[in-house]
């Protein structure tokens, strides 16, 4: 890896005109040439974790003498708990949580640091959020190591999450789920996922890292969505449909129909 300035840098590459003007607008700020980006990037991620260079979400903890948390759930570190929020037995959360007034934790629901939740959002019982996501990197030896997930996740209010759901952590920015939103059971929401105001995802579908679902999309059951991929708001994504490229506005993607006989 080397460290330039944006003049030496866009100098060494002018024969590209978007990094000269990406160069251009950095100002003054280094850059790092790297041949191999990703594993740098997992490198400046494990330095920000051990260094604890990352602001926390929560300075001071504060919980309101209005929440209900059961002597059997654990609550670890500083934490905002607001007014009414029921927390059922059996559930983990924190350090580093917040929780908006009214919110519900079924039993069980195991929340990681760097996750916020906003107003009368419900999380059904056994789900998780806020672990790290799925990306690796090889090692100098050749191995596969955890890329370091610093971004948590935000969840907006009037959310409903089922019950069995997986919403790890983004790597860098935070994976999503905007308000109204509605998530069934034994859903996985990927790392710098967004969900958008008021989608609809129902059960045991799949929605791979860094995709996007719009507002008022519906996502049908058993589906899934390709990494990087889009579904354009009011899009309808039929049962075992696999989506592989773009949906646009307004869009239906239905599942071929089974080849199917009479049997004689």
């Amino acid at each position: 890896m080397s460290i330039s300035s944006p003049k030496s840098f866009s100098q060494g590459h002018r024969h590209s005109a978007d990094w000269f003007r990406a160069a251009v607008e950095l100002g003054d700020c280094l850059i790092l040439e790297a041949t191999d980006p990703r594993a740098a990037i997992a490198k400046v991620l494990e330095f920000i974790r051990a260094e604890r260079r990352q602001r926390p979400l929560v300075a001071d903890g504060t919980i309101s003498p209005g929440a209900v948390i059961s002597p059997f759930a654990v609550v670890e570190g500083n934490v905002e708990i607001g007014e009414g929020v029921v927390i059922e037995p059996f559930c983990m959360l924190g350090p580093d949580v917040r929780i908006g007034r009214g919110s519900t934790l079924q039993s069980g629901v195991r929340i990681y640091p760097r996750v916020s939740i906003g107003e009368k959002t419900v999380i059904g019982s056994n789900t998780v959020v806020g672990h790290a996501g799925y990306g690796f990197v090889r090692d100098e030896i050749g191995s596969k190591t955890r890329i370091p997930h610093l971004g948590g996740v935000v969840i907006g209010s009037y959310v409903d999450i089922g019950a069995l759901v997986t919403v790890p952590s983004g790597m860098i920015t935070p994976t999503i789920i905007e308000d109204y939103a509605k998530v069934d059971d034994h859903v996985h929401v990927a790392h710098g996922v967004r969900v958008a105001r008021s989608a609809s995802v129902t059960a045991a579908v799949v929605i791979g890292g860094s995709s996007a679902i719009e507002a008022e999309a519906w996502v049908g059951i058993n589906s899934s969505i390709r990494d990087g991929r889009r579904v354009g708001a009011r899009s309808l994504v039929g049962m075992d449909v696999s989506v592989q490229q773009d949906l646009a506005e307004n869009a239906v993607a239905r599942a071929p129909r089974p080849d199917s006989q009479d049997a004689p």
